[in-house]
Protein backbone atom coordinates (compact mmCIF):
# COMPACT_ATOMS: atom_id res chain seq x y z
CA UNK A 1 0.00 0.00 0.00
CA UNK A 2 1.34 3.71 -0.71
CA UNK A 3 2.11 6.12 1.44
CA UNK A 4 1.43 4.20 4.50
CA UNK A 5 3.19 4.26 7.78
CA UNK A 6 4.56 1.59 10.26
CA UNK A 7 6.03 1.69 13.35
CA UNK A 8 9.54 -0.78 14.37
CA UNK A 9 10.13 -1.74 17.35
CA UNK A 10 12.51 -4.68 19.26
CA UNK A 11 16.18 -6.15 19.65
CA UNK A 12 18.80 -7.93 18.18
CA UNK A 13 21.58 -9.71 19.55
CA UNK A 14 24.52 -11.41 18.13
CA UNK A 15 26.96 -13.69 20.16
CA UNK A 16 30.03 -15.74 19.53
CA UNK A 17 32.29 -18.03 21.31
CA UNK A 18 35.02 -19.79 19.68
CA UNK A 19 36.44 -22.70 22.16
CA UNK A 20 39.27 -22.96 19.71
CA UNK A 21 40.87 -21.33 16.88
CA UNK A 22 39.30 -23.83 14.86
CA UNK A 23 35.91 -23.87 15.66
CA UNK A 24 33.69 -20.83 16.15
CA UNK A 25 29.98 -20.91 17.16
CA UNK A 26 27.82 -18.40 16.43
CA UNK A 27 24.42 -17.28 16.83
CA UNK A 28 22.39 -14.38 16.40
CA UNK A 29 18.60 -13.10 15.98
CA UNK A 30 15.89 -10.24 15.97
CA UNK A 31 12.50 -9.98 18.10
CA UNK A 32 10.44 -6.99 16.35
CA UNK A 33 7.10 -6.04 16.52
CA UNK A 34 6.14 -3.93 13.55
CA UNK A 35 2.81 -2.91 13.03
CA UNK A 36 0.62 -0.12 11.35
CA UNK A 37 0.71 3.46 12.03
CA UNK A 38 -2.60 4.33 9.88
CA UNK A 39 -5.91 2.92 9.18
CA UNK A 40 -7.13 2.76 5.39
CA UNK A 41 -9.40 0.40 3.44
CA UNK A 42 -7.26 -1.60 0.80
CA UNK A 43 -8.02 -3.53 -1.95
CA UNK A 44 -10.37 -6.99 -1.82
CA UNK A 45 -12.39 -5.40 1.45
CA UNK A 46 -9.46 -5.90 3.32
CA UNK A 47 -8.89 -3.01 6.25
CA UNK A 48 -5.49 -2.08 7.71
CA UNK A 49 -6.18 -0.90 11.52
CA UNK A 50 -3.50 1.46 13.43
CA UNK A 51 -1.69 -1.09 15.60
CA UNK A 52 -2.03 -4.14 13.83
CA UNK A 53 0.69 -5.89 13.11
CA UNK A 54 2.29 -5.87 9.29
CA UNK A 55 0.99 -9.09 8.21
CA UNK A 56 4.14 -9.22 5.70
CA UNK A 57 7.38 -8.54 8.14
CA UNK A 58 8.78 -11.31 10.41
CA UNK A 59 8.84 -10.69 14.31
CA UNK A 60 11.40 -13.45 14.68
CA UNK A 61 14.75 -13.83 13.22
CA UNK A 62 17.21 -16.58 14.05
CA UNK A 63 20.33 -18.30 13.09
CA UNK A 64 22.89 -20.31 13.83
CA UNK A 65 26.27 -21.07 12.88
CA UNK A 66 29.13 -23.13 13.34
CA UNK A 67 32.52 -23.65 11.62
CA UNK A 68 35.90 -25.41 11.26
CA UNK A 69 38.55 -23.95 9.58
CA UNK A 70 42.02 -25.37 9.15
CA UNK A 71 45.45 -25.20 7.51
CA UNK A 72 45.51 -26.55 4.47
CA UNK A 73 49.32 -25.49 3.83
CA UNK A 74 51.64 -24.74 6.29
CA UNK A 75 54.53 -23.81 4.43
CA UNK A 76 51.97 -21.65 1.76
CA UNK A 77 52.48 -17.82 1.46
CA UNK A 78 49.52 -16.20 1.99
CA UNK A 79 47.95 -18.80 3.97
CA UNK A 80 45.83 -20.99 2.48
CA UNK A 81 42.78 -22.45 5.04
CA UNK A 82 39.37 -24.78 4.08
CA UNK A 83 36.46 -23.75 5.81
CA UNK A 84 33.61 -25.60 6.06
CA UNK A 85 30.47 -23.81 7.69
CA UNK A 86 26.90 -25.09 9.11
CA UNK A 87 24.39 -22.41 9.32
CA UNK A 88 21.04 -22.78 10.19
CA UNK A 89 17.90 -20.17 10.37
CA UNK A 90 14.99 -19.65 10.59
CA UNK A 91 12.02 -16.83 10.01
CA UNK A 92 8.76 -16.45 11.50
CA UNK A 93 6.01 -14.15 9.95
CA UNK A 94 2.84 -13.24 11.75
CA UNK A 95 -0.25 -15.10 10.13
CA UNK A 96 -3.02 -12.49 10.32
CA UNK A 97 -5.77 -15.12 9.30
CA UNK A 98 -4.82 -17.71 12.36
CA UNK A 99 -5.76 -14.58 15.01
Amino acid sequence: MSNGITRHEGFEFETMWRPVDSWPFSAAGTIARQVYDFSRAADQGEKIADGNQVDTAPSHLRDANAACSQRVLRSALPRVYFRTTLMLEAVSVFDAASY
